[in-house]
């Protein structure tokens, strides 16, 4: 079994519902950390506003190395690997990389598929996250934050509990952009439903 640590959208359960094809119910996300890493709003997306030209750029959460940092996030098993290429695909701007070492899960938590000891030891895994490409960090001026994203990413830090929530905010740099309400929907997808499995 593998899994994958959320640090934005994916610690919301009905945004990894939408991706996954599957219930992923709240007690399917176990709080964790990731060692060495930090959140920062660089990342270019490819969701643009509905009506809005392409000028319309949309941010969104990435990592960057931040040695001394624990990043919180929450912690997903997958059931095979069909649910990894969902992820992939949704990720289209990021490169998925193995961070099973840096990983430790937060004091009793349990996740399914068995315990996922990180640094602590007793690693079951692969743990995977997401690092952006260097490509999709080039951020145009005027670009937007999707107020539906902050409403995901809120959503997934409540159910934590409140000092998640405070250490998200510790382990998150402060954006600069402007957030925006309104629907968005993936462009330049060759199959329409990979903009439908990629919805927040």
């Amino acid at each position: 079994m593998s899994y994958v640590f959320g640090y934005g959208s994916l610690m919301s359960p009905a945004s990894a519902n939408v991706t996954l094809q599957r219930p992923a119910p709240p007690s399917d996300l176990a709080p964790a950390t990731l060692a060495g890493y930090h959140r920062v709003w660089n990342v270019l997306t490819r969701r643009r506003f509905v009506g809005d030209d392409a000028a319309s750029a949309v941010v969104v959460l990435g990592i960057e190395p931040a040695p001394a940092v624990q990043m919180v996030g929450t912690l997903l098993a997958l059931k095979d690997d069909e649910e990894l290429a969902r992820l992939d695909e949704r990720e289209a701007c990021y490169d998925r990389i193995d961070v099973t070492p840096c990983v430790r899960l937060a004091a009793g938590a349990t996740v399914a598929g068995g315990v996922v000891g990180g640094v602590a030891g007793g690693v079951v895994g692969p743990v995977w996250t997401y690092l952006p490409r260097a490509e999709c960090t080039v951020i145009p001026d005027g670009a937007v934050i999707a107020q539906a994203y902050l409403d995901a990413i809120a959503e997934g830090c409540r159910l934590q509990g409140e000092a998640f929530t405070r250490q998200y905010h510790d382990t998150t740099v402060t954006h600069r952009w402007r957030v925006r309400d309104g629907r968005t929907e993936r462009v330049g997808d060759a199959d329409p439903g990979a903009a439908v499995r990629s919805r927040w």
